[in-house]
This record gives structure tokens, sequence and C-alpha cells, in this order.
């Protein structure tokens, strides 16, 4: 869409939309809509419009007490390039890759073992970030040129598969069936409460609508009781 090829893109979402059962010309437009937001985003003064409405936001449903927000102002989160290299250079050196590699280690050397991750040879990567982003992601896929590369080697129902993904956790499931009422303790314990660090009430409101937990919530729902646990492992 960037670069005008819209039919070429059209296609693209058809593709993603038809496999996940939703309208193409929602996704379309949706589409659009985010690409108009982000080039706005070039502007610090949208930057900083933008930062107040979501500070006010956070601060009238937050989940912090006020004394906490009250100490920052609305963040200008400054502009981040959303191009496919960016995204990609942005996961090899701050996100993604620095938090995997320490992970394995740690989780590798805690059993005396020596593991390795996998397509990191320096070679490989320098490949990665110079193929165009056409071959990259193509339709409902991602890894596109590993799955071309991969033909004949891997059986097929693996390799075309479209839901592929790491090692994800229930975390929905367990914040809004078996662990719901072991959540609730923990965030409505007296120390949770005395701690001063989050807005219980607004916290144990959101469990109150537990069918309606997104998976986004029910992640930072499991920071807070891991930081509530930790810290009573550790207060001492």
């Amino acid at each position: 869409l960037r670069t005008a090829q819209v039919t070429r893109a059209w296609h693209e979402i058809q593709q993603y939309a038809a496999w996940h059962g939703t309208s193409t010309a929602q996704l379309f437009l949706r589409s659009l809509g985010r690409l108009f937001h982000h080039e706005l985003r070039r502007l610090p003064a949208y930057r900083r419009l933008a930062g107040r409405r979501r500070w006010r936001r956070f601060k009238h449903r937050g989940w912090f007490a006020p004394y906490l927000l009250e100490r920052h102002a609305a963040p200008d989160e400054g502009y981040q390039d959303s191009h496919l290299n960016a995204v990609l250079r942005r996961s090899v050196e701050q996100a993604r890759l620095p938090h995997y590699l320490r992970l394995e280690d740690r989780n590798s050397m805690a059993h005396g073992l020596e593991a390795r991750l996998p397509f990191m040879d320096y070679r490989l990567v320098s490949l990665a970030f110079r193929v165009p982003a056409d071959r990259k992601m193509q339709g409902v896929w991602n890894k596109a040129l590993l799955r071309h590369s991969l033909r004949g080697r891997i059986p097929d129902s693996v390799r075309t598969r479209v839901e592929k993904m790491g090692f994800p956790t229930s975390l929905h499931e367990w914040m809004t069936g078996a662990l719901a009422e072991p959540l609730r303790d923990i965030l409505a314990s007296r120390a949770a409460r005395e701690r001063g660090i989050y807005n219980v009430e607004e916290i144990l409101s959101v469990l109150q609508n537990n069918h309606r937990i997104e998976p986004e919530t029910a992640l930072k729902l499991f920071h807070v009781a891991e930081f509530e646990l930790w810290h009573d492992v550790h207060r001492s």
C-alpha cells in the first residue's frame, strides 16, 4: 500500500481474509487506516497530541496507582519506521533476539547443556535483510522464503501450514478459567493493596468480567500476578 501497489495488496489481503474467515474490504480499509495513522506519526505535533489522548485514557482507566501516574508526563514515543526491514532490524538489535539469546543461554546452562539458536549465521542474517519484502511474506504466509527453500525437504503439511507460532502458553484460558479465582485472591490481598503500586479496584473490575478479557489483557494480568508473587518471595 505504501508503494501504491493497490492491486497486489488487495490480493494478499484477500488471501489472508479467506483463510481467517473475515472480510477483505474491512481488512483493506483497516490497513489503509493504519498506514494513514502511521504516516501522521512522522509529525511531532501529531505524536504529542496522540500521546496526551492516550495518557488521559491510561490515567482514567489505568492499573497503576494515581500518584505514580502523576510523576510522568505524556510520553512522545517517537517515530518508528514500519517497513518490514526496519521491524526486522529492531527485532534483531533491540527486542526479540537479545531476549531469546539470554533465555536460551540461561535455561541451557542451568542444566549443563550447550544450545544454539537456529539461523544465526551472519551471512544468512545479511541475506535476510537483502531479500525484498515480498519474498519474506506472501499472502497468508510469513517466512515465505524459508518455506519455499524447504520444498521437498520437509512434509508439505508442515511447510505450508499457516498457523505457525512459537511456544505459546494458554494464558487467556488460565486467566479466565482455572486461575481466575487464585488470581483474584492474589490481587485482592492486603499485601497487594498496601504495596500501593497498582490500582487494585480497577484490576478487580476487569476480573469480574473475565468472560470478556482479551488475550492481551490476560497477559497483563499475568504480569501483575507474577510481580506480586515475586515480591512475596523476595520481600525479606
